[in-house]
């Protein structure tokens, strides 16, 4: 009952005024190649075809196993307390032989996690946990991380996965694309990758968690993405941070406004 009554209290509030928000994403949309949007390329072997198709990134590099060609970009913000790194990204596995490829990898002081995919499953380089997925369609994955040491994957919405980052001395950094160099070869379609360090219950990014928060986090439950909100206000609003901003953060949501 405590959560039905606060869904009423806090739509009544959202009736006051405009959902206003401005947490924007660290983001790669697929509406242009990566390098003018402040992505590092770094490519082996001649590097992969590259091609933009309906707002989407096809990296191709099918022609020889030897070939590499990923997108770099540094973190310039670990979390801090209460805060958490979110990287989402969204993915269709086209063709891949010999090892495993594409890739993701999220690395930071405390270690490194690099995602590969195959066909139709992706896994942990270093843990050696397997998912499988639909092969041929796009998927959705998050990836949640508090303190850079542990994370959690979802993938589609459920939790796949409750992991730890692995090796030392890493600068930290973001790193997607066709991953693996030698004994390897794929075809992968990229609609989008975006990343942000987050303040549960902070949807308005201003840094507190307050009531100028409550319209746009309202906005974000009974919306979702027709909200106008951004990706990463909408993610700020995943106070339980299970990948989805719904019912069950209302509580958390309060706990946090009332402190």
């Amino acid at each position: 009952m405590r959560g039905a009554t606060w869904v009423a209290v806090l739509a009544g509030l959202l009736l006051g005024g405009p959902a206003r928000a401005d947490l924007p994403c660290v983001a790669y949309e697929g509406n242009q190649f990566p390098v003018p949007e402040g992505w590092e390329e770094e490519k082996y072997g001649g590097g992969a075809e590259l091609e933009l198709v309906d707002g989407t990134l096809v990296i191709d590099g099918w022609a020889s196993t030897s070939i590499s060609d990923f997108f770099h970009q540094d973190l310039t913000a670990l979390p801090g307390p209460n805060q958490y790194l979110r990287v989402d990204w969204r993915l269709r596995v086209d063709q891949v032989q010999g090892f495993a490829d594409p890739g993701m990898q999220i690395a930071s002081p405390q270690g490194s996690v690099v995602l590969i995919y195959q066909i139709n499953r992706i896994y942990s380089i270093f843990e050696g946990w397997v998912s499988d997925f639909t092969a041929g369609e796009f998927h959705d994955y998050t990836f949640i991380s508090s303190d850079m040491e542990t994370y959690t994957l979802y993938v589609d919405g459920v939790l796949v996965w409750a992991g730890q980052f692995h090796g030392v001395n890493y600068p930290p950094n973001i790193e997607w694309g066709d991953y693996m160099r030698g004994g390897a070869a794929s075809v992968s379609t990229w609609d989008h990758v975006r990343f942000e360090v987050i303040g549960p219950g902070d949807v308005d990014g201003d840094g507190d968690i307050d009531f100028n928060d409550i319209n746009p986090f309202v906005a974000a439950l009974v919306s979702g993405p027709d909200s106008g909100l951004s990706p990463c206000a909408l993610h700020a609003a995943d106070v339980n941070q299970d990948g989805a901003a719904d019912f069950g953060d209302i509580n958390p949501f309060i706990d946090l406004l009332m402190k």
